[in-house]
């Protein structure tokens, strides 16, 4: 099935036909927005910023943008779409026009699935969960304890406070500690923050006041440099070049979960679905689809029921070498 990316919004089908002919739906929503309705079915978003989200994904789809697709498989898009999504769904939700259904193997017309909720202070985390700060702290970490697991903000808390103090109130708050407690984060391994974050410790120095500016950018540059890390072997943050110590595979669930970040952004209103970031997003997808192995970093269970089947998405099936803490499941 052929992907893209409009303004925080993934948009599929099984071919460009079907991409193409979603003009004509949007078109439709962003008339019915003009003329003063609060919802649209496409769109799952604020009343109040409805209509200015129709215009930014109308506004990129008659660029002629949606040419600019990746081709996963059912399978991939199912790990693109869970990560990072702690949320269950209260009624299943069809995918339509994909290729396979990833239980069977056979080729409807849609699959159905419906996913689990994993919050709670009892439930661990899994890797690159997205949630307010405060909802990811006080439980078990899927790189291990202490400073093998973080929760990085993005933007930086640093970033945020300052926005705060000069009466940018994107969250709320009425505090530091609660506006830190608010702030949106993603659950990443140690290493990776501490050696691929643009705003990590001292760093933040000269990059905070910055991105406080222009959260637009400041999002944008430090999901480059989270996604770059893994892509690349040096990653050169402000005047001086690391060596990376950790692992170099970028992967499909972690480009979804910075992709669920930059959509929870843009509904929060704290930055604007952006050309340019679908574009970064797409390109580091298709990077992830190439290296590939075909193995799952999010538990396959997250991914609820299989409607189309009556059963279970397959449970997990640890990987051999996942040991006592699997990190990886096939899924036949």
């Amino acid at each position: 099935m052929l992907v893209t990316l409009v303004g925080g919004k993934i948009i599929y089908g099984a071919d460009q036909a079907t991409l193409t002919g979603y003009l004509t739906q949007v078109d439709a929503n962003c008339k019915a927005g003009k003329a003063g309705a609060a919802t649209s079915a496409a769109f799952s978003v604020p009343s109040a910023s409805t209509k200015g989200r129709m215009q930014d994904v109308y506004d990129r789809i008659t660029s002629g943008n949606l040419s600019d697709c990746v081709q996963l498989t059912p399978q991939q898009f199912l790990r693109f779409k869970m990560a990072g999504r702690q949320h269950g769904q209260g009624t299943a939700k069809t995918y339509n026009d994909v290729v396979a259904d990833p239980l069977t193997g056979t080729k409807p017309t849609s699959i159905t699935i419906q996913r689990v909720a994993r919050q709670g202070a009892s439930i661990p985390l899994g890797k690159w969960d997205v949630a307010r700060y405060g909802d990811l702290t006080g439980r078990a970490g899927p790189w291990g304890p202490g400073s093998q697991t973080n929760r990085d903000h993005l933007l930086a808390h640093s970033s945020n406070l300052i926005r705060w103090k000069a009466g940018d109130d994107d969250y709320g708050a009425t505090s530091a500690s609660e506006l830190k407690r608010e702030g949106l984060a993603v659950v990443v391994s140690g290493i990776h923050h501490r050696e691929g974050s643009a705003t990590y410790g001292g760093r933040a120095q000269h990059v905070n006041a910055a991105h406080a500016m222009n959260p637009q950018v400041g999002v944008k540059d430090e999901i480059d440099t989270m996604l770059g890390w893994k892509a690349q072997k040096t990653v050169t943050l402000g005047s001086k070049a690391y060596t990376k110590s950790g692992k170099a595979t970028l992967r499909i669930e972690m480009v979804g979960a910075y992709f669920y970040l930059y959509k929870r952004l843009v509904v929060q209103e704290i930055i604007k679905g952006d050309e340019s970031m679908d574009i970064m997003l797409l390109d580091y997808l298709r990077s992830a689809v190439g290296w590939d192995d075909g193995k799952w970093r999010i538990d396959p269970a997250v991914a609820g029921k299989s409607l189309h089947s009556g059963t279970p998405i397959i449970s997990g099936v640890p990987d051999a070498t996942g040991g006592s803490k699997t990190t990886r499941w096939t899924v036949p």
